[in-house]
């Protein structure tokens, strides 16, 4: 039989968000959990669909907030400048800075970065593999080189991509990767 210890735990409001009376453990077992619910969602419209569509993203974000409070912004908000300067460059999609940020909110800014990172090296994998597959990587890299060499005699930070035309065959789908990557990375840390 259950001890009546469980009843008189509350949830409280704290400064750092709320507390669940569950231990450091426990909070970060909630707060995981609902990174990766918010993660699969994401992940699976960015494959369907190529999109990563808000309606995942801010139900996240707030229940980051809440979970998190004022440690959660901080790193949403820097992880969000920078992927906000690689959206202008057409590196990446809006969806995926607003993904990766939210990674960064969750697990902090080390962490975050690490997992992203993870998410990053798993896009490398992918854009290599369908490379392959379709026999077109030269012709991905000249276009690459083309960009990087456009921007260096005009002295001017140019759009990437505007060699190509962009369509859903030629992207990759990078929120999906970065949830993938967050896993991997999740179970690593919680493992060793």
């Amino acid at each position: 039989m259950l001890s009546g210890d469980w009843k008189k735990r509350k949830i409280e409001k704290t400064k750092t968000g709320v507390n669940f009376n569950c231990g450091k453990r426990g909070e970060r077992l909630v707060t995981v959990c609902v990174l990766c619910v918010v993660l699969a969602g994401a992940g699976w419209t960015d494959l369907r669909e190529r999109k990563v569509y808000n309606r995942w993203l801010a139900p996240g974000i707030l229940i980051g907030i809440g979970l998190r409070g004022g440690t959660f912004l901080g790193p949403a908000l820097l992880f969000y400048v920078v992927s906000y300067v690689l959206f202008r460059l057409r590196l990446a999609g809006g969806g995926d800075g607003k993904v990766a940020a939210l990674i960064a909110g969750y697990l902090g800014v080390d962490a975050g970065l690490k997992a992203v990172g993870a998410g990053m090296l798993t896009g490398i994998v992918y854009f290599l593999y369908h490379c392959c597959q379709k026999e077109n990587l030269s012709v991905r890299l000249n276009f690459l080189a083309a960009w990087f060499w456009q921007m260096i005699h005009l002295r001017k930070i140019t759009e990437c991509g505007s060699f190509s035309v962009k369509n859903q065959e030629n992207t990759i789908p990078l929120a999906a990767c970065m949830a993938a990557g967050t896993y991997l990375y999740l179970f690593v840390s919680f493992m060793f």
